[in-house]
């Protein structure tokens, strides 16, 4: 990126695991999708339909913690890129399946856990321990139980979070004096 900045980039996808690490002046991206567990996918329409609903969660978390725009565009992108194109063809190994009711409840995304997370900085000058920092964390899991068609369970748990400080004017007319 020039004056000895340099942006990394680490992707890795098999039939099991997808997973996109990028790491740069602006701050780190780290996302990972467990591809296993093929019998929650959801159809293309309602995998889609999930993948936008996030992206409007991400967009609102940007917003409250005032985070890097730019940033966050690379978050979405990769999320976007790492949920497109399940492989639903593969034969999966297990005790029963899901119907149509069953994957409805579900969002019909893969497992993922994601982190985007802005580098801190120092913006005022007279407190120089006071930093501007955006740091959120998103997270599916799904858990299957049961022996059997007739004895199932299914559990699907989303988690996130967010960790934000930032210095802004009281009023917006009014420009930041630190």
């Amino acid at each position: 990126l020039g004056n000895n900045q340099t942006q990394t980039l680490d992707f890795q996808a098999d039939d099991k695991h997808r997973s996109v690490t990028a790491a740069g002046p602006a701050g780190t991206v780290d996302l990972s999708v467990d591809m296993t567990k093929a019998v929650t996918f959801g159809t293309p329409a309602q995998q889609a339909k999930a993948v936008s609903k996030y992206l409007q969660q991400f967009d609102d978390a940007r917003t409250r913690g005032q985070g890097d725009a730019s940033l966050m565009s690379m978050f979405k992108d990769a999320f976007s890129a790492l949920h497109s194109q399940y492989n639903t063809t593969t034969t999966q190994q297990s005790r029963f399946t899901l119907s149509n009711g069953d994957r409805g409840l579900l969002t019909g995304l893969a497992d993922f856990s994601a982190s985007v997370t802005q580098t801190p900085q120092s913006v005022n000058p007279k407190r120089s321990e006071e930093v501007d920092a955006f740091a959120y964390q998103v997270s599916q899991t799904t858990q299957l139980q049961g022996r059997g068609q007739a004895d199932r369970g299914v559990t699907q748990t989303q988690q996130s979070s967010l960790d934000a400080s930032y210095h802004r004017a009281l009023t917006p007319d009014i420009p930041l004096n630190l």
